[in-house]
């Protein structure tokens, strides 16, 4: 490579670094470095956010493998036929109709909830940059302005609430399949998968439509 195109190269790259840094935004007081809620719920059942687990907290398989960390744990108790209705609120209309239609086989274990996710300090900067430039395009079909994932630390909108759970790891030139397999009530998969691409690192175009946009 010549002297001057390496330069050049040096140059664009520290340009963006820098216009990262100088966009990014701190996010409010109580918020997880990807804007989730630091605290505890109310009742106790979801803990406060301490870090996630890092990397010496995992056990490892011999062939380096991470493996469960919480194997050993035992349900605080088990939804079935027979108490699901002490449960009913916390419980989906599909749980409900699954517990009646095999009321002798279908359970569901409740285990300890952990907040076991730890973010690395990459991740942590990618957001607070989207929190100052990421924006909603094309109708609510899509986002610009943004790098890595969570789009939308702080979102205002339904439309920005999909935007922050759908984009993955955004890279310069995206090519990805979606396979959804929802099983009917026969036991049958319909199948339907799509491909998208995006030449713009910044710009990330939904792969189905966002019917749940109401702002």
């Amino acid at each position: 490579m010549k002297p001057v195109t390496l330069l050049r190269s040096c140059l664009l790259v520290c340009a963006s670094l820098l216009a990262m840094h100088l966009g990014a935004t701190p996010l409010p007081p109580g918020l997880t470095p990807v804007g989730a809620e630091l605290a505890a719920s109310g009742d106790g059942r979801i803990p406060a956010w301490n870090g996630g687990l890092q990397a010496g907290q995992v056990p490892l398989a011999a062939n380096g493998t991470p493996l469960d960390p919480y194997a050993d744990e035992q349900p605080l108790y088990v939804i079935s036929a027979g108490n699901y209705r002490h449960y009913r609120e916390q419980l989906t209309a599909g749980q409900v109709a699954l517990i009646q239609r095999y009321p002798e086989s279908f359970r569901l274990p409740v285990y300890p909830s952990h907040r076991s996710v730890a973010v690395p300090p990459q991740i942590a900067e990618w957001v607070r940059h989207n929190a100052a430039t990421a924006r909603l395009v094309n109708d609510g079909n899509g986002v610009q302005g943004f790098i890595g994932a969570v789009a939308f630390p702080r979102p205002a909108t339904a439309c920005r609430c999909c935007g922050t759970t759908s984009p993955g790891h955004a890279t310069a030139a995206m090519s990805w399949p979606r396979t959804a397999l929802p099983q009917g009530a026969t036991g049958a998969f319909p199948r339907s998968a799509c491909n998208r691409r995006s030449p713009d690192p910044t710009r990330w175009m939904m792969a189905r439509p966002m019917l749940c946009c109401i702002t």
